[in-house]
């Protein structure tokens, strides 16, 4: 990881990162929820992964609508390959929409 000219980080792949976060750190957050509480449902568990991660409830529901997840199906039914998918996807659109909404407010600042 390191830093552009901007100030922004950028990650191995050399794609931006700007919401600070990498995509292990979403799902060591959801792997820790599928260990401690099985039984919860995907719902409940992304609940509380926004208010833990502060990341965007947007991001989470596109996540959940392309990848055809069932919001009630309890976190331990997942294998470990699809929460792999489920938390870069969540990265991905997350750190998409912050992007964007930095770009709009640089526009707006002009």
């Amino acid at each position: 990881m390191s830093l552009s000219p901007l100030g922004r980080m950028i990650n191995a792949s050399g794609s931006t990162n700007f919401i600070g976060i990498e995509a292990e750190a979403v799902l060591d957050v959801l792997t820790r929820r599928q260990f401690l509480q099985p039984h919860t449902s995907l719902r409940d568990v992304l609940a509380s992964t926004i208010d833990e991660m502060h990341c965007c409830p947007l991001a989470i529901e596109r996540a959940m609508q392309w990848l055809g997840l069932k919001w009630d199906q309890p976190i331990g039914r997942m294998r470990r390959t699809e929460l792999m998918q489920l938390a870069r996807v969540i990265h991905r659109l997350w750190n998409h929409a912050e992007a964007q909404k930095q770009a709009q407010s640089s526009q707006l600042g002009l």
